[in-house]
């Protein structure tokens, strides 16, 4: 748990290449250390070995659709993630799209947390249609985002049909 250091890019860059020995790593917090793209990159092109991971947490940082398009590829890898917290980024519907393309190997994701962010109709429509893969999923947050009703009308509309759900937040966008 390394939250709230402020560490940026340079410092996620340093801590990526001192992870490379620690792949039985199972959680991951990374969350509030102003990282942006560069420095996501450099996290999740390391963590793409940790077949163990469970928790991966990069909420709170300055994530854009870049980092949000590494992070996506790498986490396909991540058969074993049942977290996954991005929110409070800069992650738009580019970003959103690909990480919605993510999720067809994230069998076992429970908790998917994307609120806060500048998502739209379109990224929210892509997360819609890639949620049935997520059969595990318990809770979705996409509240503070800039979904309109047809992003919201989609996601709704596919949540309604997961049995497990026990939370799912979509206010205040």
């Amino acid at each position: 748990d390394l939250c709230y250091n402020q560490i940026g890019d340079s410092g996620a860059i340093t801590i990526a290449s001192a992870l490379t020995n620690f792949t039985q790593l199972r959680h991951l917090t990374l969350f509030s250390n102003k990282i942006g793209d560069s420095g996501a990159t450099a996290i999740v092109q390391t963590i793409i070995k940790f077949t163990q991971l469970q928790h991966l947490n990069l909420g709170s940082n300055r994530i854009g659709d870049i980092g949000a398009t590494t992070i996506a590829s790498s986490i396909s890898n991540l058969t074993q993630l049942q977290q996954l917290y991005l929110h409070h980024n800069q992650i738009g519907d580019t970003g959103a799209t690909e990480i919605a393309n993510s999720f067809t190997n994230l069998v076992q994701l429970q908790q998917l947390d994307l609120a806060g962010n500048e998502i739209g109709d379109s990224g929210a429509t892509a997360i819609a249609s890639a949620l049935s893969k997520l059969t595990q999923l318990r809770s979705l947050c996409l509240n503070f985002n800039q979904i309109g009703n047809i992003g919201a009308t989609a996601i709704a509309n596919v949540l309604c049909k997961f049995e497990h759900l026990e939370h799912w937040d979509i206010l205040g966008h």
